[in-house]
């Protein structure tokens, strides 16, 4: 890697890392794009070169936490409970929601459903990052069926999809209810996770 692209690596870093920062002290609608460049030493025009908008810069600060991708599933399989599997595989994913308080999350959700172009990017962005935490749960449950640890009588993506709407569903009430533990919200996750899932495992 050239020197050039050592120090634009290192600026983005910078970037972001104040950006989670702010966004933690601050909100995300409090936190703007000139107050980060300020605090990175960067200048206003430079940060709009790395991030065109602050839901972008949003969103790449929520896919270096949610590289679903780059994660290999085998891992998951391991666990003689395919439930617990699934568990460890969405808790493991979904850490990150700790990293922010829980009025940092209503205000994303808030922007999500505005009607502003900046708000269709950042809505459409984290579809994007949905549907490769879906791609990929469907492919440990795939993983699982080969195991013959799942019933093979159903449909991984379909599953998957299940899964994560189930998910979003213990999200909104663990983000929306602010005397609901982190611990709370795994206890609800795995009863209705095992609720829908325990009679499709083998």
């Amino acid at each position: 890697m050239s020197l050039r692209e050592q120090k634009k690596q290192r600026t983005r870093k910078a970037i972001l890392d104040t950006a989670r920062h702010m966004f933690f002290q601050h909100g995300y609608t409090h936190t703007t794009m000139v107050a980060i460049a300020q605090k990175s030493e960067v200048g206003v025009g430079t940060i709009y070169n790395y991030f065109p908008s602050k839901s972008d810069l949003l969103l790449n600060l929520l896919a270096d936490a949610l590289s679903v991708s780059e994660i290999d599933v085998t891992p998951y399989c391991e666990h003689d409970s395919p439930v617990q599997c699934l568990m460890d595989w969405i808790l493991d994913i979904g850490s990150f929601i700790q990293d922010y308080p829980k009025s940092f999350w209503q205000e994303v959700m808030q922007a999500i459903v505005g009607n502003v172009d900046e708000n269709y990017t950042l809505r459409s962005g984290l579809f994007q990052l949905d549907f490769g935490f879906i791609d990929q749960t469907a492919i440990l449950i795939s993983k699982l069926q080969s195991q013959n640890k799942w019933n093979h009588s159903f449909s991984a993506q379909e599953a998957a999809m299940t899964l994560y709407s189930i998910s979003m569903v213990q999200l909104m009430f663990f983000i929306y209810n602010e005397e609901m533990s982190f611990e709370e919200f795994k206890a609800s996750l795995n009863r209705q996770i095992t609720f829908v899932f325990a009679s499709k495992t083998s």
